[in-house]
């Protein structure tokens, strides 16, 4: 595999295959190769999403690509990251040309939201223009609150209330998309199963039957048997299960990108000129954290936080850079990148040699005794100092990695 990238070298790692399993060698890199944000020295087995960085480049593992190697769909619909985006449109797209409602499983944060958008456009596609009416389950207090708004209410049922058009009355002739529905009643859901099947239904207080046309789509982030839901309604559905971003790490980078973009647009910021201070550090670190807990919504929140905090600073790199050692406290490619300024020489050293000295040790020790690289760090902290001069100090003071 050959990558367009100063800082790799010639031969830079292998993968190599044992079996089932998968052992990443580095090959004596200049640089050195990293996995999961730990320098390999010999050899280092992989897993599933280990995220591997050489050089400027970072690569996550998988061993299992079929779904990479598909052709791409031509329109997207808003679901970003090229890596698994084919699966998941795959599964909407035979999901919008079956006659089965839909129930979109998956963590909170995943995306199954957009998901039911993309869905309603592919109806839209097929049967000719669709809207979709969206509820979130976990909003009503109660039975009662649940029943009056997804059916409606006849005339004169409560004292001084009019006749209410429903939520399923509402999305006649388009989608109605139920979100956290696990959260309704296990009676409730059983009184969908009539309009699921032949499209009658009746508004509270009134034993006329109506006749519409709806889809259903449901969503849940339940972990229990069913998602959450009544076997007799989860039978009626067509299950689509949602990945967090931790089992598709590839495609973190993209969503990342379009969100900045978005973000940026609003409060009209150079998008492009943004991305160029992004360096493989921050990659690293992304992919590393996986937004495990709020997947997407913890994306949206990092650039949201990157866009305020760049509108009140004059140094974009700078303003970067604090927010994902903020974001990412623990990570272990901050912390390798970071040398710690060492106090006033009053304090501790007899001499100013001495305390650039622990300075430039601490920094060569970071870099694994990397030239380059601890030239580089080192001038971001205003200190000057060529290879050839550290060459020297290293063998004068005798530094080890």
């Amino acid at each position: 595999m050959v990558i367009c990238d100063s800082r790799l070298s010639k031969m830079h790692f292998r993968i190599d295959l044992q079996g089932d399993n998968a052992v990443l060698e580095d090959l004596n890199s200049t640089n050195g190769t990293w996995v999961n944000g730990e320098r390999v020295r010999g050899q280092r087995p992989l897993s599933r999403g280990s995220i591997i960085r050489a050089g400027e480049t970072v690569f996550c593992f998988e061993q299992n690509t079929n779904s990479f190697t598909a052709p791409a769909f031509v329109r997207n619909y808003g679901i970003e990251g090229k890596f698994w985006q084919h699966d998941l449109l795959e599964q909407l797209k035979e999901a919008a040309f079956s006659e089965r409602h839909v129930l979109i499983c998956g963590p909170t944060g995943c995306g199954k939201e957009l998901a039911a958008n993309a869905l309603t456009q592919m109806y839209s596609e097929q049967y000719g223009a669709m809207h979709m009416v969206s509820q979130n389950m976990a909003r009503f207090s109660s039975e009662e609150e649940a029943a009056s708004s997804l059916f409606g209410v006849a005339t004169r049922v409560f004292t001084s209330v009019g006749a209410r058009v429903g939520l399923i009355e509402q999305a006649d002739g388009g989608v109605l998309f139920l979100d956290e529905i696990h959260n309704l009643p296990m009676r409730m859901q059983r009184s969908l199963l009539r309009v699921m099947e032949d499209g009658l239904f009746s508004r509270m207080g009134d034993n006329a039957p109506r006749k519409i046309t709806v889809r259903f789509v449901f969503a849940s982030n339940a972990t229990e048997e069913f998602c959450g839901l009544a076997p007799d309604l989860y039978s009626r559905c067509r299950v689509i299960q949602l990945r967090g971003l931790e089992e598709r790490r590839a495609d973190i980078p993209a969503i990342f990108k379009s969100i900045l973009q978005r973000f940026s647009e609003k409060h009209r910021l150079d998008s492009t000129s943004i991305l160029k201070q992004l360096g493989s550090s921050h990659v690293e670190a992304m992919c590393l954290d996986s937004f495990s807990v709020d997947n997407v919504r913890g994306i949206i929140d990092l650039c949201d936080r990157i866009v305020t905090r760049i509108k009140n600073s004059s140094d974009v790199k700078q303003a970067i850079d604090s927010v994902f050692e903020q974001r990412f406290p623990k990570s272990p490619v901050f912390s390798r990148n970071t040398v710690t300024p060492p106090p006033d020489s009053s304090q501790l050293y007899r001499s100013e040699y001495e305390r650039n000295r622990a300075f430039i040790s601490d920094a060569f020790r970071k870099c694994d005794g990397n030239f380059s690289a601890t030239e580089r760090m080192l001038k971001k902290y205003g200190i000057s100092c060529s290879r050839r001069w550290l060459k020297v100090y290293a063998e004068k003071w005798q530094l080890k990695i």
